[in-house]
Formats: C-alpha cells, structure tokens, sequence
C-alpha cells in the first residue's frame, strides 16, 4: 500500500517537471527563467488545437444555432448586452422592420441573440407575409435556410426582374441605360439610352448605320417630329424599359409610349403601313397612342408588348404562328391576341420561332414552332416523335396543363419564364428550375443532349457538390445556351450551360456543358441580374457595375475592339441605372412599422413636441367619441419610466357605452430608464389598438410605483379616475384617436 502512495507521488511530481519543461521550451517566462526560447514558434503550433478541432468546434456551433431554429427558438431567452441591451423589445423589433434582408443577415452574424432569440425570424416572416406570392414558402432549415434567406430570395426574383429591364442584348448588339462616369465621381450624369455593337440595320438608334465598339448615347427620337432628348424639360421624353431582337430593339418611354427601330423586313417594328425597311431613330408607335404599355420583349424578328391592364400585343413575323392571332403571315402593327383576352397577362417571353406569356395566376401560355418540344404541351409528345414528323406549330395560345396552377402547391407555381432559340425555362415561386426544348447543346442543363417534350425539373448542383440547396432566382436563354442566377446560402452566383463556340458561358474555355457551372470571376462581385443576347452575355452588380463577356466581333461587348470574351470582364466608364430611376422612379413605399396589426398600419401622427402622448392617431371619420374617465399619463419629456403595466378596459357595447370600471392587469412591461419619447414609440401598438380585439376594448397604460401593495392601490386610483391614464376611444373600423384630457 505505502508502495503504490509513493509511485502516485511520483508521477505526480514528474508530470509537474514536464508541464514546467514544456513552459520554457515554448517561451513563456518563468519566476526562474525570463527568456524566450527560440523554438516557442514551432513549440505553439505543436502544442495548439489541431485544424480538425477548429473545424470541428465551428461546426458544433453551427449545429447549436441550426437546433435552435429547427426547435421553434424554445428555452430561455438570451440576454442582449451592450446599448441594445437597454431597448424595449418592441422597439426593437419596430427598428429592425426597417431593416433589409441583408441587414437582418449582418446581425445575426454579429450577434448570437438574434438567431436564439429568433428576433430576425420573426421580422423576416412578417415582411413574407406582405408578400403574396411568397404563401406556403418554407425555409429547409435542415439544409442551413433561414427565414432571412429565404426572404432575400423573394426580394431578389423581383429586383432580378426589374433590374432586367434596364439592359437589352440582341444577336450583335447591346443596349442599355447607363449612367455615364463624369471626370466627378461624386456627381454621376443623369442616365441615358446608350448602345454599342453592329449598326448596319440602324439597331443602334444613332441616325446612322456604322458599328461602334463602345457604348454611344442616343440622343433624338422620332414622335410627328425629331424630338431631342435630355433636355432638362418637364416634357422631356424619358426613355426607361429596353429589350432587342436580332436586328431591332425597343423601348418604352415613363409614359408608358413605345419606341422601336432597326430593321423592319416583317413588320417586328409594328408602325404599320409604309414603313422603310430599316429605321435608324427610336420611332414611336402611333397604333397604342391611347394605350399605356408597361413592359416589351423583341424575339428574333416579332415583338411583343403588354399593356397596363394585362393585356397582350404582338406583331411582326408569323409564319411559325408566334404572334398568336390564328394564322401563319406577319403582321405590320402591334395587335390585341383576343384568344387570351380574358387573362392578366405579366410577362412575356419571344423565342426565334415561339412565344410564351405568364398570367398573373401563375398559368403560362405558349404558341408558335412546336418542332422541339419548346411549347411543353404532353398532347404534342405523340406527334413531336413520330417516325417521320412533320412541322409542328401552334397559332394560338394554349396553356401548359401540367403547370396548371391549381393543380399545383403555391411554391411549385411558376413566376418567370424565358424563351431562347429553340427552348424555354421557367422558374417557380419555390426556386426550382424547369426546362423544356431543344438539348442538341446541353443549355437545358439537364446533363445529356435528349429534347424534353414537357416541362422537366433540372438539378441546379452538380455531383462533387452533394445535397447542397440551391434556388433558381432569375433565368436568361440565348440561342443555344442558357444562364441562370441561384441562391446558396444567402450567397448569389451566376451559372451557364450548353454551347460555348464564343466563350458564352464564361468559363475560361469553349467547351460546352450539359451541366450549370458557376463563373469563376463573378463569385465575389453581387451579381443581381443576368441578361443574355443570342451569343453574348451580361451581368449586373449590385453598385450598377456592368460585366460582359462571349462574342465581340461586332464590338457589342462595348470593350472598345472586336474581340470575343471567354470571361466577363467589366464594362469601364458606365453603370447600370436602378429601377427606382426609371418606371419605379420615387415610388419606394415610406417605412412602416412592420410588425404592427393591419388595422394599425394607417400610421399616425408623430408625438408632440412636448415629449407626451398628446397626438391624435387615425382620425374621428368612424363614430369616435371621448370616453369619460380616459386621461392622459403625466410624464413630461424629462421624466423617465421604469416599468409600465398594461390595463384593458373592455367596453360594454357601442362607443356611446362608458367603459367598465373593472380593469384587467397584464404582467409588467419593464424598462431600463427610457425617455417619454421611447416608450411611446416601443408601446404605440399596445397603447392605441391592442391586437385583434381592438375595437371593443379600450386600453389604458399607467406608471405603477415600486413597493409592496402598489398594485391593488394604483388600479384602484385608476378605476376611480384619480391617477393619469392613457385612453383611447375606439370606433367600428378600429383606428382611434388619443386625447389628453386634464384631471
């Protein structure tokens, strides 16, 4: 026994000696040695954490953030330190209703309390709610989505949208709305209509015929007479949505006019009667005078247009039947297509031969060469593969069955779509990505060379990337290949697939694939939108900076030669110019208090300047009345508050009833010593509406006292009228008004 104590002892003891030996071999100062050992560098790594527990240990932390969303932010809430810690939660959460998705992401990496305290979740699905296409839309939180993600996605399909429309690729040139770079970066140039690229059918809109190889402004359009533009006048016309086909554009000026040229050989221009071969102006089109058009798509040689009222237009080449009207001739002006009359058209897609529209409900209507299945009708499969099939087209719209919207769960239903040469995708409200048509290259991004006769789901991963969740949020097709821009884990890329004979996919080669892959060079650049011409591509930044790569030989990559580009590479001197400057110009909806009820979201006035709650909320228009007894709480600016307590007054019946003396207590709202002005701001919710039962109630706030008893005594001060209250009477459509009544 005395043995095995002594053999204790000394391993004790000489475990003691090397942890003091391994001290001084890594550097650290002893009360018998202040040196440094030279070896303390390599000794430290040694000694430190291995990579692998590093990993590991970040992983764990991970995991815990992802278990605590997937169990509903359960358990005890975390506490907030710091000057935040000091702000009543209601505030906080009205303050982070101002907040983007990107702001709500920057906080949640900075702070740990807002992912346990589920804070950001609940402002995210809050603003998800407003939106109406977002119903039914679940983040996979087993995969890393979060609610703030998943509402990035939303709000980039609809930027991704708008930003669209601002720059325009055909077959040989580009246009665009830039904003040129002046010598003062400070003071960018009001933006312009700029093209760049083959000029030789007067596509450009620059009065000649010749091709320029960097972007060149547009300066005159043509109404009964040459009009200048950018003139600083009120009239001035403004020049806002832009799209182009192979060898015309057009565009649709602030006041909904539109304005084409270029060639004109099938009537795509739609000015009707004589009209030259070749237009070299932006002209306007007479026909739709009356009519007020939001949006335009050019296809190979047709148009089509859409009106405020949902209504679709189109003219140009038919002989595929791609303008709709039920014949296979062109047609020289822009023509109602009666067959979806009684539909909400929203958007519109034009392929080489074939044309595609979206209705408002999600159905989507396609029509025109049906030869490769890029119509998506199952009744055409039969026909499409028969042993010697014979040309196939389709005059008038028909909706796809298979993506009928009632059918299908609100995530699975469709929100964009686009039409290349002889293929059409769609993207759905939930991110998945359908194709169908033409796969000789592989730009249905399926993985093989095999048409698809009906809409095919396509797998946006590829194999070495496993089960990564990926959503599709905006797709583009050129001729024989297609781009699409996805979102993985909060991170926006672009990814490309099928020909590559110019470099077009923007991989670094000419190798085509049958699988997306993501673009190296714009990883780290934002990229927001994606636009495609028949062999050239275009991305947009975020900042409005401009990347364009793939065929250049007609200098429509605006680089300043005729080069092709196997990458992007940004387009020096010019931005992009966002939506908000052009149709959507000063229509940003004002700031709102996100998470109050709806019936409170008619905002009221701001508090007085005397700090109180002396404003009047709403207005007297539904039967309000002052209810006796009601009086306001006396706290001046100056004064702070500590802990307020919530008392429901209920009303008997109609608002000529005097409210029950009976108050009903909720638990303390408790506060770090905030101003008048704070907690009027933090508690307007509580204090005016009250929730859902608003209009039969009336709610009074009172500054309880500390101490023993104090409760019994304040509520019945309150109920006798001796103590300040705040009362608000209520009418029948739940908005009230805040008197200050002296006592």
């Amino acid at each position: 026994m005395e043995g095995r104590f002594q053999d204790r002892v000394a391993t004790r003891a000489s475990s003691k000696v090397h942890a003091s030996e391994r001290k001084s071999l890594t550097g650290q100062k002893t009360p018998r040695d202040g040196l440094v050992s030279p070896q303390s560098l390599q000794l430290d790594s040694f000694y430190a954490p291995s990579r692998k527990l590093q990993r590991l240990t970040g992983r764990a932390s991970k995991d815990n953030l992802r278990q605590i969303r997937q169990r509903g932010h359960a358990g005890a809430k975390p506490a907030l330190s710091g000057l935040l810690g000091s702000v009543p939660v209601e505030l906080l959460e009205q303050i982070l209703g101002y907040c983007g998705p990107r702001e709500l992401a920057c906080l949640e990496a900075t702070c740990s309390y807002f992912v346990k305290g589920g804070v950001t979740d609940k402002v995210a699905k809050a603003f998800l709610k407003d939106i109406p296409r977002a119903k039914g839309l679940k983040p996979d939180l087993k995969r890393g989505e979060t609610w703030v993600t998943l509402l990035n996605f939303v709000n980039g399909q609809s930027n991704a949208a708008a930003q669209g429309t601002a720059v325009a690729l055909g077959s040989y040139h580009t246009v665009g709305l830039f904003s040129s770079q002046s010598d003062d970066a400070s003071q960018p140039l009001e933006y312009g209509l700029y093209s760049t690229g083959r000029g030789f059918h007067g596509q450009l809109g620059l009065i000649d015929y010749n091709n320029q190889s960097q972007p060149q402004l547009v300066r005159t359009v043509e109404r009964d007479r040459p009009v200048a533009l950018y003139q600083g006048q009120p009239d001035d016309v403004q020049l806002a949505v832009v799209s182009a086909g192979s060898s015309h554009t057009a565009s649709i000026s602030r006041k909904g006019d539109v304005y084409t040229w270029g060639l004109a050989s099938s009537g795509e221009l739609g000015h009707g009667g004589w009209t030259p071969i070749e237009v070299a102006v932006p002209k306007m089109i007479r026909s739709l005078l009356r009519t007020r058009v939001v949006s335009v798509c050019a296809g190979a040689n047709h148009t089509l247009a859409i009106s405020e009222t949902g209504q679709l237009w189109s003219c140009g080449r038919g002989r595929h039947g791609q303008l709709g009207h039920g014949h296979f001739h062109d047609e020289g002006v822009l023509t109602l297509v009666e067959a979806i009359r009684g539909e909400r058209i929203v958007s519109a897609a034009a392929g080489r031969a074939h044309s595609m529209a979206l209705a408002a409900d999600g159905k989507i209507f396609t029509w025109g060469d049906a030869k490769f299945g890029q119509l998506g009708h199952q009744q055409l499969v039969a026909l499409v593969q028969a042993p010697n099939p014979q040309p196939i087209a389709i005059p008038v719209p028909q909706a796809i069955q298979s993506l009928e919207p009632t059918k299908l769960k609100p995530p699975a239903r469709v929100t964009a779509i686009a039409a290349g040469g002889d293929h059409s995708m769609a993207v759905t409200v939930g991110g998945t990505l359908l194709a169908f048509g033409c796969n000789k290259h592989g730009q249905l991004g399926t993985g093989d060379t095999l048409d698809r006769m009906v809409p095919t789901e396509v797998p946006l991963t590829l194999e070495a990337e496993g089960g990564q969740l990926m959503r599709a949020m905006q797709v583009q097709c050129g001729t024989m290949h297609t781009l699409v821009l996805v979102q993985s884990q909060g991170r926006l890329e672009v990814r490309s697939a099928g020909d590559n004979s110019y470099g077009q996919l923007g991989l670094g080669d000419r190798a085509e694939r049958h699988r997306f892959h993501a673009i190296p060079q714009l990883q780290k650049k934002r990229v927001v939108c994606v636009t495609a011409g028949d062999w050239h591509n275009a991305a947009i930044c975020h900042d409005g900076a401009l990347y364009l790569w793939g065929r250049g030989d007609c200098g429509q990559l605006g680089h300043g030669d005729d080069k092709s580009r196997w990458e992007p590479k940004l387009l020096e001197g010019f931005k992009v110019v966002h939506p908000d400057r052009t149709l959507r110009r000063n229509r940003r909806p004002p700031l709102k208090a996100l998470l109050l009820p709806a019936t409170e979201k008619k905002t009221c006035k701001a508090l007085a300047n005397q700090g109180c709650f002396g404003s009047c909320f709403g207005d007297a228009s539904s039967g309000q009345q002052e209810v006796p007894g009601a009086n306001i709480v006396g706290v001046s600016q100056g004064d702070t508050v500590s802990t307020l307590r919530l008392w429901h007054c209920p009303l008997r019946g109609g608002n000529t009833d005097k409210p029950r003396r009976k108050l009903v207590k909720s638990p303390p709202i408790r506060l770090a010593e905030h101003r008048c002005r704070e907690v009027a701001h933090a508690l307007r919710r509580r204090c005016c509406w009250g929730g859902r039962e608003a209009p039969r109630r009336l709610l009074v706030i009172i500054n309880p006292a500390s101490g023993p008893g104090r409760e019994q005594q304040e509520a019945q001060q309150a109920s006798s009228g001796r103590v300040s209250l705040v009362g608000i009477a209520l009418g029948e459509g739940g908005r009230g008004r805040l008197q200050r009544v002296l006592t």
